[in-house]
């Protein structure tokens, strides 16, 4: 995933905007499944899912047939701005 800004008119300086920290949880992503990169500029995060699976077929019970992963994303922006995820890769 990228940072980008919403409004490129009046764009803050780079360094105003990072990302701190990802959290993450769900059944889909339980604790120590998911590996999580942000770049050494802090613009750009990558996450890796060991066991984001899910199921389908007639004996598929509905905790095997839906999955779910719940990211939280804190990021430094300055106040005021609003920014758009440009694009996910999957």
């Amino acid at each position: 995933m990228t940072l980008g800004n919403a409004a490129q008119a009046q764009a803050p300086h780079p360094r105003e905007v990072s990302i701190r920290q990802i959290t993450f949880g769900g059944t889909g992503c339980p604790q120590g499944t998911v590996a999580a990169n942000i770049s050494a500029d802090a613009k750009t995060m990558t996450l890796f899912f060991d066991q984001f699976v899910a199921e389908v077929g007639p004996h598929t019970s509905i905790s095997d047939a839906y999955k779910a992963c719940n990211l939280s994303i804190d990021l430094n922006v300055p106040r005021g701005w609003s920014f758009a995820l440009m694009g996910v890769d999957y």
